[in-house]
């Protein structure tokens, strides 16, 4: 319960702190934008390192050289907590977007610094407005930042398998193959007992995460990328079973 309440408290402080920054940051971003994306990047990093150490949370981390140094990456993750989002920011060291899902908009607070960290909610029912997002994304990662997208579309809720995957959704690598950048699979493993497994209580666990080396769509056969979904989930099902080898 302890964990709860400090991770609670550390979000009502972020949110009341929220209110100066952003009054800041509208200010920088007439004379300085970089900045500006410096300040929105930085403070939610700051935020989820703060709540991972709250919450106990022990990471083990493999391939972190993986991890974009300067070139725009699509980051995909597989999904099965709300920490994901939060472990992976903490991972970070440069400025990334994330495409969630549009149901995250009614979570005022976190999807404004999701708008400030150039990230965007993806529609999957409305064709049209996905595709628009998507091609948004393209052009934010021409601009120089990275995306990170969960190829799912949605958490996995079993609770049969710490490995499973849902399909991939093929459209979640438009963003790659439209700006010919990288793709580097993250896989996530116990994420789920951080919090879902045992709601409205946060445990402190052992999480494993493994950062897959990049992949470069151009190099792949012409099979391989006429079924790219099926590619990369069979790719990140590997880097999930091996954590229970």
């Amino acid at each position: 319960m302890i964990r709860l309440i400090l991770f609670a408290i550390i979000v009502v402080i972020a949110c009341i702190l929220s209110l100066p920054v952003w009054l800041c940051m509208w200010i920088i971003h007439f004379f300085n934008q970089d900045l500006t994306d410096r300040i929105a990047f930085v403070f939610i990093h700051t935020l989820c390192t703060v709540e991972i150490f709250i919450a106990g949370t022990r990471l083990t981390v493999e391939g972190e050289e993986n991890l974009s140094t300067g070139e725009p990456v699509l980051y995909i993750m597989n999904h099965r907590s709300l920490f994901d989002i939060i472990i992976m920011y903490k991972l970070l060291s440069e400025k990334t977007g994330f495409i969630a899902k549009k149901e995250l908009k009614k979570a005022l607070f976190l999807a404004q610094w999701i708008l400030l960290n150039h990230g965007l909610f993806l529609d999957r029912e409305n064709i049209r407005e996905g595709l628009k997002t998507i091609l948004r994304g393209v052009e934010y990662i021409k601009a120089g930042f990275s995306m990170a997208i969960f190829p799912e579309g949605t958490r996995n809720k079993d609770k049969e398998s710490h490995t499973s995957l849902l399909p991939f959704h093929g459209g979640s690598f438009k963003l790659a193959e439209k700006s010919g950048v990288p793709v580097v699979p993250i896989a996530f493993y116990n994420t789920e007992n951080c919090f879902e497994n045992h709601k409205p209580f946060i445990k402190a666990v052992d999480v494993k995460v493994r950062i897959g080396e990049p992949v470069n769509l151009s190099e792949l056969s012409q099979e391989d990328r006429r079924r790219i979904g099926p590619y990369f989930e069979e790719l990140m099902q590997g880097m999930l079973d091996s954590f229970e080898a």
